[in-house]
């Protein structure tokens, strides 16, 4: 796998974090952000995934792909409520 060295700013509070959970992870701070990114870009390919799905079963049963994004709202705000 090929690598590339960046640089960006974090704040020192978040970068504190990171590095509490490198160290009980035994993990280099690298590796933490790396996962991070990594997580972020999977849940974004999966949220496109599923959002392209209840497009494709909306059209199937003649829901508007409003009535869809609606729906999915509406779901996204019961879930949270009961967290």
């Amino acid at each position: 796998m090929s690598t590339q060295l960046i640089n960006f700013t974090i704040p020192n509070k978040l970068l504190g974090e990171v590095d509490k959970l490198a160290k009980k992870e035994g993990k280099s701070r690298s590796a933490v952000l790396r996962e991070a990114a990594h997580l972020i870009t999977a849940r974004k390919v999966e949220k496109e995934r599923n959002f392209k799905a209840i497009q494709a079963n909306a059209k199937s049963i003649s829901m508007t792909e409003q009535d869809a994004i609606n729906l999915v709202d509406k779901i996204r705000s019961e879930i949270q409520i009961n967290k």
